[in-house]
């Protein structure tokens, strides 16, 4: 039974088993200085130092560059957005001087027709067309019983 178990634990193990490939490893930058009439280890570009110092500084210039065409971008939007700003700083500007010049004639149209009301409205209070009536009343009055005794007699 022992051996019939590990025959078929054996067989089984054989069977499943899915063969494993490794992979080629990426290739690695590698920097080696060859003598002269010496042979190359592999196929490639082989540089001389001042060749290898010539796209050191061509990096280098194009990094300084990319920060000077940032910083000229940045200036030209700048003056772009400030002559915007004062664009509409002047047009606001001369917008509120119409509008105040606007309220200036509205106010000296109110007063000029609030004076023209006030002379027009000049004359007795309410008081005194009371008092004018109640005398014109009593004048009326007496007048009347003067003259219905006078008829009377």
């Amino acid at each position: 039974m022992k051996r019939f178990i590990s025959t078929v634990l054996l067989a089984s193990m054989t069977a499943t088993v899915a063969p494993a490939w490794a992979q080629d490893p990426a290739p690695m930058a590698i920097v080696t200085p060859l003598g002269k009439g010496q042979p190359a280890p592999y196929a490639g570009v082989l540089m001389s130092p001042p060749a290898v110092a010539k796209v050191v500084a061509e990096k280098e210039a194009a990094a300084k560059a990319l920060v000077l065409a940032v910083q000229r971008q940045a200036e030209l939007d700048e003056a772009r957005l400030k002559f915007e700003v004062d664009g509409l700083t002047t047009s606001c500007n001369a917008d509120k001087q119409i509008l105040q010049a606007q309220v200036d004639e509205s106010k000296r149209r109110i007063n000029m027709l609030n004076d023209q009301l006030e002379k027009e409205t000049k004359g007795p209070g309410p008081g005194t067309w009371l008092g004018v009536g109640v005398a014109g009343g009593v004048v009326v009055t007496l007048i009347a019983v003067f003259a219905a005794s006078r008829v009377a007699n």
